[in-house]
């Protein structure tokens, strides 16, 4: 605005697809120290070219000035070309590429999408093979990469659920951009109502997020000499009201997960016979589902293990 009156255009440029400027035909000449111009990135004048971070782009001849540094993995294109050579589809935000990878739950690399973003997905499949990546991708059995920060919170909420002797859940919320909401714990035992899930989208919403899903506690319950009873399963639950009921669903973009657990037998030592078997004890177990139940659960330690290795 001019004087809180009327709206002053501070440059005007356009633009051949590679990003060389059209001359001839620009009104405004512009403000000269206004130096973020094609894609928003900022001119080097002694140069003339453009700063995107990882690299220098030259709209001139529409190339890097150097190698790709992704080279290794984007070999199907020249790593000098810009935008895999279709600009007016593609853009590359930082240098680097314009692929959304997938990851498999061991944490490996299974397909490359170019569709001009630079996202990592992970698909709810252990197989290494794309056609078992592809499947998942058209089932949705598809979520976004899980931060460290989200796995601190799953830790904490595992570490909770180890000595909480009163089956109260925890949970969170994914949001659709990468962040999470705060952990919400539940006022009844064996559930996180929906005034705490209110609580929790609330929280997400100011940090300009919108929900993609849920993680959430299943306790150990426990008898009053503080004997497990029962465990909760990886698996969701299922009936009116419940995990999979799809009202609880609504506006969720992914699968949710169930923070539960899987019982280990106690058994003697090797070659000792007789005399009593140790408790039985039990390790954290993930498990993702959607409205039509569960789709796979594993070992939580595994699972951390390869969402670390994607976080690399």
């Amino acid at each position: 605005f001019n004087n809180g009156i009327g709206i002053e255009v501070l440059e005007e440029n356009n633009y051949y697809p590679f990003g060389l400027k059209h001359e001839g035909y620009n009104i405004l000449t512009g403000n000269p120290a206004y130096k973020y111009q094609y894609n928003g990135k900022e001119l080097q004048e002694e140069t003339g070219m453009y700063d995107y971070g990882a690299r220098f782009y030259m709209p001139d001849i529409g190339r890097w000035g150097t190698v790709d540094p992704l080279a290794e993995i984007y070999r199907r294109w020249s790593p000098y070309t810009y935008g895999v050579d279709n600009p007016i589809k593609f853009f590359d935000p930082d240098g680097r590429g314009v692929l959304t990878d997938y990851y498999n739950l061991k944490g490996k690399l299974t397909k490359h999408v170019e569709d001009g973003k630079t996202d990592k997905k992970i698909v709810l499949t252990t197989s290494n093979k794309e056609a078992d990546t592809d499947a998942a991708i058209s089932n949705g059995h598809v979520v976004n990469q899980i931060a460290n920060d989200q796995i601190k919170q799953i830790d904490d909420i595992y570490t909770f659920g180890k000595t909480d002797k009163t089956g109260t859940e925890k949970g969170f919320l994914f949001g659709q951009n990468g962040k999470s909401s705060k952990t919400v714990t539940g006022e009844k035992a064996g559930e996180v109502g929906s005034k705490e899930w209110a609580d929790a989208k609330k929280d997400l919403r100011e940090k300009g997020d919108k929900t993609a899903s849920d993680a959430h506690l299943h306790p150990l319950h426990y008898d009053s000499e503080g004997n497990v009873t029962s465990y909760g399963s990886p698996s969701p639950s299922n009936g009116p009201g419940k995990d999979t009921d799809p009202k609880n669903m609504i506006g969720n973009t992914q699968p949710s997960m169930v923070l539960g657990w899987t019982e280990n037998q106690g058994s003697l030592p090797p070659g000792q016979i007789g005399g009593t078997p140790p408790p039985n004890t039990y390790s954290p177990t993930v498990g993702f589902y959607n409205t039509g139940g569960s789709i796979i659960t594993m070992d939580y330690s595994t699972f951390k293990k390869a969402m670390e290795k994607v976080n690399k």
